[in-house]
């Protein structure tokens, strides 16, 4: 009886947008199973961002995985952000950077160089420090960011 008069209150409604996000994640599946580079990333921006209205770190930081073994730098940022903000995993600047710096260094990749380049200024995790983190956050200016 209670959810009867009360439950209505506490769902969320699911809007036009988040149906079209399931519709697409839908689609893409099939194709990141069978190795599609790009379904891959999507499939994992959808999951990790909850575009379908729920969150899946889990199964997001699997598909970014998955495209980072295929040489996906976007994958390999995505990587490093979760571990440097803890989503799914344990926490850890060290183990963000070792995602961010093949993309930074030869990809050129210009989030890559900047996150990479925060890590070294405040000295989280890695070496180096405020001159070499700048020097790097200067190197993702210069490519693009």
């Amino acid at each position: 009886l209670f959810w009867f008069l009360f439950g209505g209150f506490f769902e969320k409604e699911v809007t036009a947008e988040q149906r079209a996000r399931m519709a697409e994640l839908a689609a893409l599946l099939p194709r990141a199973e069978k190795g599609d580079l790009a379904a891959q990333l999507r499939a994992g921006v959808i999951l990790r961002d909850g575009l379908t209205g729920e969150t899946d770190l889990r199964a997001a930081l699997a598909w970014f995985r998955k495209a980072a073994g295929k040489g996906s730098f976007d994958a390999r940022f995505a990587l490093g952000k979760m571990f440097e903000a803890g989503l799914a995993v344990r926490p850890s600047y060290p183990k963000a950077a070792e995602w961010y710096l093949p993309a930074a260094r030869f990809g050129a990749h210009a989030p890559s160089q900047y996150a990479l380049g925060e890590l070294y200024f405040y000295g989280r995790g890695v070496g180096h420090g405020p001159r070499h983190g700048t020097g790097t956050v200067f190197s993702a200016h210069s490519s693009g960011l």
